[in-house]
């Protein structure tokens, strides 16, 4: 949204995401020590500092504390914008969001990122046998030895991909569909075609209303400028897993791309 390096490392210095929001997370704020952390966030790391000196002097300043940190933070943010850069998308979400066996090891599970983006509510981010997530092995065995428990599961149809997609998240896959189509070009067919249809130029000045009936119009013509629907199903498909929301995605898209087509349409013609 904001370009790579914010999305690696300038958000840390936005005042807007410098305090939590507990009213997005009240069931944390039940927690004592989570908002002891949140009031002294500063103190452990400095706790971390004092010791990393007193044990190994300078050098174990460097080393364990600046040094380690900036890794720590670097392999962290790298989420943010290298696993929504580098990768492969499994799971239809409408971002850039991959998964990447190589940040997966970095982050000890993070790197599985895509999956993350489809279905938030799991412990887990690697879901398939050989995808590595140290992270979840690690509370595997925390949840064996009774110090953490209630570790959600992705549902077996989560996994396979046969959830049915949020609307808001239909509009994000469409929209990034419909941005491949040449609507420009397409727009100056339909205008060379339509160059002696009497009312367009009275349609020009009405509006909303007048794109709706534009965009009716191009329904009712059956363009063949405008892209068919096995066109842009085929589109989709090349994104990621096939989805049951795959329908919707497509009539969305082509619903876009057809409205913006009426949206030039509608615009004055430029000057010879």
């Amino acid at each position: 949204m904001h370009g790579f390096f914010f999305s690696h490392v300038g958000w840390i210095f936005s005042g807007k995401r410098s305090r939590a929001d507990f009213d997005l997370i009240p069931d944390l704020t039940k927690y004592p020590e989570l908002r002891w952390l949140e009031r002294f966030a500063h103190l452990p790391g400095v706790a971390l500092a004092v010791a990393c000196l007193a044990i190994g002097g300078w050098p174990g300043l460097f080393v364990g504390f600046f040094l380690s940190t900036s890794l720590l933070y670097h392999t962290t943010f790298a989420i943010n914008s290298l696993a929504h850069t580098f990768g492969r998308q499994r799971y239809l979400t409408g971002d850039d969001s991959r998964n990447s066996w190589w940040l997966a090891l970095l982050t000890m599970g993070e790197g599985w990122h895509n999956n993350h983006h489809y279905y938030q509510a799991a412990t887990r981010q690697g879901w398939r046998w050989w995808e590595i997530d140290i992270t979840y092995y690690i509370l595997r065995l925390l949840a064996v030895l009774g110090i953490v428990w209630d570790l959600k599961e992705p549902p077996a149809e989560v996994v396979r991909g046969e959830r049915r997609l949020a609307r808001s998240t239909i509009d994000r896959v469409a929209t990034r569909v419909a941005a491949g189509i040449p609507v420009d070009s397409i727009a100056a067919a339909v205008r060379e075609a339509w160059d002696q249809a009497p009312g367009l130029d009275e349609l020009r000045a009405g509006g909303a209303r007048a794109r709706a009936r534009v965009a009716e119009m191009l329904d009712e013509a059956h363009r063949a400028e405008l892209p068919s629907m096995e066109d842009l199903r085929q589109r989709v498909e090349q994104m990621a897993l096939r989805t049951p929301s795959l329908d919707d995605v497509v009539a969305r898209a082509r619903e876009m791309v057809r409205d913006a087509v009426a949206a030039r349409l509608l615009e004055a013609p430029a000057p010879a």
